[in-house]
């Protein structure tokens, strides 16, 4: 069950900027969160290993570019997910070919 608080490790293969905390929450059929600027919540649904996210909607805060630009990516990634697997203290996130689009470790 992924449910629980998770830090995105990667974003579609290119890492994540160190100083910001994107992170995604999972409980009662929300996804929630910051996206590195701006807190999100969009509904998320999860049957068996698959898993499917809404448009995320989220705080209109403006921040530095690299912020806004890794947000972003980070939103587009969500939008795709389809499926998803645990491993060890790891949540991995999946599009519909089976390709690992984010990665995040728990946090309490």
């Amino acid at each position: 069950d992924p449910a629980g608080k998770w830090l995105t490790e990667d974003i579609g293969g290119g890492g994540v900027a160190g100083d910001l905390q994107t992170t995604l929450e999972i409980a009662d059929g929300r996804a929630s969160g910051k996206g590195g600027c701006n807190r999100y919540n969009a509904a998320i649904r999860i049957e068996g290993d698959t898993m499917s996210v809404g448009p995320a909607m989220s705080t209109r805060m403006a921040c530095a570019a690299a912020a806004m630009a890794q947000e972003q990516k980070f939103f587009n990634a969500l939008g795709k997910v389809a499926k998803w697997k645990l491993e060890n203290t790891r949540l991995i996130l999946m599009d519909s070919g089976g390709s690992e689009i984010l990665k995040f470790r728990a946090i309490e």
